[in-house]
């Protein structure tokens, strides 16, 4: 079942960012040093997931669940998150939502 899933291709992101928050997410990305954990195209590893082309809902939701220690399985990710505004957050689950890498 894994091989059958790892040889499957992304599928294409339709979420078109929007211009205005790309560079607040931009700055919040540098701030939070988002590459050196998802890399640089946000694709992930073994340990930490991929963000690029998820579901805009889905990682607004998961960001502030971390924010507001709703998900409790990261204290980093909650320690990071606490540091960002609502709206750097929704421009950073937009952003990544749209993004091809």
């Amino acid at each position: 079942l894994a091989g059958h899933f790892s040889e499957q291709t992304w599928p294409e992101t339709k979420h078109k960012s929007d211009a205005e928050k790309a560079s607040i997410a931009k700055m919040a990305i540098d701030a939070g040093q988002c590459v050196q954990c998802h890399r640089g195209g946000f694709e992930g590893e073994s340990r930490n997931p991929r963000l690029s082309g998820q579901n805009y809902e889905y990682l607004k939701k998961t960001m502030l669940d971390f924010k507001n220690k709703v998900r409790t399985n990261s204290a980093a990710k909650s320690s990071l998150f606490v540091t960002f505004s609502d709206e750097e957050i929704d421009a950073l689950a937009d952003y990544l939502a749209g993004f091809t890498p």
